[in-house]
């Protein structure tokens, strides 16, 4: 994934951000280092599936909307166990 991929994958993962958190959970979103956090576990988990993809076949070549809204329960136990 090039620069310019990788900067407009980060910004529409930010709208899913404070899509998820505005209309789904309907409460604040949390501080920018959160967001930041998530934003990096996204694309990382988007760099590893890709790579999985190769061997199994299946294609996950783009971040959509549902992508984004899945990753968000993995990054919740991405915290709790990262910091057990």
């Amino acid at each position: 994934m090039d620069i310019e991929q990788r900067k407009a994958n980060a910004m529409f993962i930010e709208d899913c951000w404070v899509k998820m958190y505005a209309m789904h959970l309907m409460c604040p979103c949390p501080n920018t280092k959160a967001k930041e956090m998530f934003i990096e576990f996204v694309l990382h988990e988007h760099v590893t599936d890709l790579i999985l993809a190769e061997f199994d076949g299946t294609s996950i070549k783009v971040i959509n909307e549902d992508y984004v809204m899945k990753q968000y329960p993995h990054f919740i136990n991405y915290l709790v166990y990262s910091r057990a």
